[in-house]
């Protein structure tokens, strides 16, 4: 009681009905972008929260809101505005200000059972104009977000989201639903988010009871009823909701939002279906939990990373992730990741690391004990604390199980589908179904290849133990990676250098002429020895080695792979040495 709060109003995104304190800047005309009036521009905009102390750069890094979005809720899309807040004697700062209706709409089915209209699920490639504001995911009541102009007035804005979203005209609502005033509450959340750095934002909640009293009106058919079956709604950007009709009763999901708000977590900041997919981490497949550490909401969660490295023509290499495609949406936030799953509290780490590689990668069981070697004394436990990027604000702890494991023949045919024996990037697809949301899941499509693991040239020593998973191999790895030279075919000699490798630097033989022209000058494609190679491949008595001498004379460009220093030269990131090992 004793707070003193004092609000100045700023002009963006303002109605031109409100009253505007002396000083402040002209408020923009409602509507959406072009509009008449509405001349706020991006940097603008950007200015102005740069005036009032906020951290501009912070924006668009880690789970922080891009900038862009910002600009297109307040001023665009006029979905919140912002005030100058001062409380007791502490500096102003500027506060988001967020005005909701959340809906317990009401109505009986034929059997006289009491249900609920919920949001189900909502999918599309912009789930919302504001889809960082909306509280979206499965089994959520009807939440309207209501635009400026409106924050005086929930009934009106109650009114115009059924006539636009439902397709429920005004004198119909009136015909056909009922609100008790006394039922309804207010209530008002001030909580900070690492979504919007440096600015607090402010949620005024109106809870409105709305009893359908006519479900057999004709018009309710586009809300399902009277048989209460499901229905679909579009929203902005071509999003697609599916509504559904629950009994009433006191629901989990209601209990876990409340939990997260009173904790400081704006579930509102979720992207779609992040909080189904956090209900059912937490309540379905129970692979993670909430306790309250000090003040805070923390998530618990165990993750196996699994290292799977390959010795590919006598040099380590590792497998990493180069990109993940989910969701219509590219991300390479994990790039040069191991193979990451999460797991179960009660699972074991042999076990998790074997589900991972077969629903990661497609390497099933069988194949695993044929061709990998999991070194179980590299298996290492640590500890992650970190903010989630899936669910804004929740700050989470990782138990890391990693361990690697080693592809015992980087040669075998059988293991083409992930990129060997040529090193070449491969993709892997997989649906991530959620029991709570209705459709076949999300598609995920991960990017894979495999990346040097050491500079060329050392030599890594590691100490192999028998496999945790499986029965005793007869078959054991060497102790040492080095280059086989029995498995590496000769560099060629280049023109011009005698024995040793052509030197980049060296002056050129023939004055005037680039390293290339003079390497390749007075060179020609031999097509008998090409005609050869390709006539005879089959033959018996035509030997490997037969098969390099026509294949390095049909083609001198090969030599190019010979240029000492060449290695700067490649785009791979592998040596020339290398590149010409895996072309021949």
């Amino acid at each position: 009681l004793s707070t003193q709060v004092r609000r100045t109003r700023l002009s963006f995104a303002t109605s031109a009905g409100h009253q505007q304190p002396s000083g402040a800047l002209q408020p923009s005309a409602a509507g959406v972008e072009g509009a008449p009036g509405n001349h706020q521009t991006l940097e603008t905009f950007v200015a102005f929260l740069q005036s009032h102390g906020v951290d501009i750069t912070k924006f668009g890094k880690n789970s922080a809101m891009a900038i862009e979005d910002f600009y297109k809720a307040v001023v665009i899309n006029r979905q919140c505005h912002l005030d100058v807040v001062a409380i007791n004697d502490e500096a102003p700062q500027l506060e988001r200000i967020v005005a909701l209706v959340r809906v317990s709409m009401r109505a009986r089915d034929p059997m006289g059972e009491l249900r609920e209209l919920r949001l189900a699920s909502t999918a599309g490639d912009e789930a919302s104009a504001a889809a960082d504001l909306r509280p979206t995911g499965v089994s959520q009541p009807l939440t309207i977000i209501m635009e400026d102009g409106e924050h005086n007035d929930w009934q009106q804005a109650l009114e115009q989201h059924f006539a636009t979203t439902f397709k429920v005209a005004r004198g119909a609502q009136a015909e056909c639903f009922r609100c008790e005033p006394d039922q309804n509450t207010y209530k008002e959340e001030r909580s900070s988010s690492e979504i919007l750095p440096d600015i607090v934002t402010t949620y005024k909640s109106h809870n409105v009871i709305l009893e359908v009293t006519d479900v057999t009106h004709e018009i309710m058919g586009s809300l399902g009823l009277p048989t209460c079956t499901d229905f679909t709604t579009k929203g902005r950007g071509g999003s697609t909701s599916r509504w559904t009709w629950v009994p009433l009763e006191t629901h989990k999901e209601d209990q876990l939002m409340e939990m997260l708000l009173a904790h400081g977590v704006e579930v509102n900041d979720f992207s779609p279906n992040a909080f189904a997919e956090l209900y059912d981490e937490l309540y379905e497949r129970k692979i993670s939990s909430l306790e309250l550490v000090g003040r805070e909401l923390v998530r618990t969660i165990r993750v196996i990373k699994v290292e799977v490295h390959a010795n590919i023509f006598g040099v380590e290499h590792k497998l990493v992730v180069k990109a993940k495609y989910q969701k219509g949406i590219c991300d390479d936030r994990d790039a040069g990741s191991p193979v990451t799953m999460r797991m179960s509290p009660e699972q074991e780490w042999q076990d998790a690391a074997v589900d991972a590689l077969t629903l990661r990668l497609g390497f099933s069981p069988e194949m695993q004990k044929d061709h990998l070697f999991v070194d179980s004394m590299s298996h290492d436990v640590t500890e992650e604390i970190a903010y989630s990027r899936t669910y804004p604000g929740l700050k989470s702890i990782y138990e890391v199980n990693k361990v690697r494991a080693w592809i015992m023949d980087a040669q075998e045919g059988r293991l083409s589908a992930i990129g060997l024996p040529s090193a070449t990037d491969f993709t892997f697809a997989r649906r991530e179904r959620n029991s709570r949301v209705a459709g076949e899941g999300d598609l995920v499509v991960t990017q894979w290849g495999w990346s040097l693991s050491m500079k060329q040239g050392q030599a890594t020593v590691v100490a192999r133990t028998q496999s945790a998973m499986d029965a005793p191999q007869k078959r054991r790895m060497s102790t040492e990676l080095r280059p086989d030279d029995k498995r590496r075919v000769p560099s060629l000699p280049v023109e011009g250098a005698s024995s040793k490798p052509y030197d980049a630097k060296a002056k050129p033989k023939h004055k005037g002429l680039p390293v290339l022209c003079n390497i390749m000058r007075g060179k020609e494609t031999n097509w008998d020895r090409a005609r050869i190679a390709a006539t005879r491949i089959l033959d018996h008595d035509y030997t490997c080695k037969a098969y390099h001498d026509d294949i390095t004379a049909a083609f001198p460009e090969l030599s190019l792979y010979c240029v000492e220093d060449a290695a700067e030269a490649t785009t791979c990131g592998r040596t020339a040495d290398d590149e010409y090992q895996r072309t021949i």
